[in-house]
């Protein structure tokens, strides 16, 4: 690092600009700031003494001839210069000085020199800048960070995401790859959507119509039934009231036997409503046989048939089957299995009840 003499504040070797102790680049040029490289003092130039030229002096010695004066024309020799065909003296040299002997000793490694954490020396203040590399903390006026270099004035430019229909690539035809419009894309999408709504639009519509209406009670016009035991005809389980009910003739298990209800007009089938028993109460729906599976089979108004499956449990009181079936006219109940079967018993069904919407 390079100085001024007495000047305490440590300075750049390539910009001058004054540093702080523990910054690792410059933060006017970004230059490499050595902190182990010691500090070298500017030592100011001195002014040169002007060279005085001394007076030429005759000396003679005892002993000796008198020196003559030159002959006129010629010049005296100046001290210091050789003369033409002499052979210039070397000068003397002092004697150096020889050290002293000395015993040999371990060597001393030098001490490390503590400074401050770079992190603790941001100013503090809400005008810091942080590093766009490695976060440091950095003064307003520094343009390099102090602790990685990186330019604090750098702009994070985010790219625009493609749209995933401008990056779909196709297999090269003869050196050239395909690529799709994006108007040819739109259409292709518009196509799928309008044949899905060709297809499933009008079951869309019948399935929101079914969570936003109440149904409705759907009373048949007519009841028959395989047979009837005496006193129990079809028409007492459409009737409204669950201590009267239907019973086939056969006593039970009366597999096969069926109740078969009619609408004057098709409706939307959406739930029915069983009471097994011949009553709600448990004393007198203990007395007779309870039918424990039903099968429904449900006809169109185009003469289809479809079949649900409908389980009973052994208890009083309504149960309630989802159903979603359009266009229905007749609707039928056929008796697989019962509970409570027993000799002289008859497969009671309370009432039947029909929801939907026409």
């Amino acid at each position: 690092m390079a100085g001024q003499v007495g000047d305490p504040v440590r300075r750049c070797d390539t910009c001058g600009a004054p540093v702080s102790e523990g910054e690792s680049f410059c933060g006017n040029c970004g230059a490499y700031l050595d902190w182990g490289k010691p500090q070298a003092p500017v030592t100011p130039p001195t002014a040169e003494a002007p060279r005085q030229e001394a007076a030429p002096v005759e000396v003679s010695r005892q002993g000796s001839a008198p020196v003559e004066p030159p002959p006129p024309g010629t010049v005296p020799p100046v001290a210091g210069t050789v003369q033409p065909g002499a052979v210039p003296s070397e000068p003397a040299r002092p004697p150096a000085e020889q050290p002293g002997a000395v015993h040999p000793s371990k060597p001393v490694s030098k001490r490390p020199t503590v400074r401050a954490s770079i992190g603790d020396q941001g100013t503090g203040g809400s005008d810091d800048r942080p590093c766009p590399r490695c976060g440091t903390p950095n003064a307003p006026g520094r343009r390099f960070c102090r602790r990685c270099g990186a330019v604090l004035d750098e702009v994070v430019v985010e790219t625009e995401r493609v749209p995933w229909w401008r990056r779909l690539r196709l297999p090269r035809f003869r050196g050239r790859r395909i690529r799709f419009p994006a108007f040819l894309v739109f259409l292709v999408v518009l196509l799928l959507v309008a044949g899905a709504l060709v297809r499933y639009g009008p079951d869309i519509v019948t399935a929101v119509k079914d969570k936003t209406t109440t149904p409705a009670t759907l009373t048949p016009a007519d009841t028959t039934a395989s047979s009837s035991a005496e006193g129990h005809p079809p028409g007492l389980a459409v009737d409204g009231f669950t201590n009267r009910f239907w019973a086939p003739a056969v006593p039970a298990p009366a597999q096969g036997q069926y109740l078969n209800a009619k609408f004057a007009k098709p409706c939307r089938l959406l739930e029915i409503v069983v009471n097994s028993g011949a009553s709600a109460e448990r004393e007198v729906f203990n007395t007779q046989a309870r039918p424990a599976e039903l099968d429904l089979t449900v006809t169109t108004e185009d003469g289809e048939r479809k079949s649900v499956p409908v389980r009973l449990a052994d208890q009083p009181g309504p149960q309630h089957t989802p159903v979603a079936i359009s266009d229905m006219t007749q609707a039928r109940f056929t008796v697989r299995t019962v509970y409570g079967g027993g000799p002289g018993k008859l497969v009671a069904l309370g009432e039947v009840e029909f929801f939907g919407r026409c």
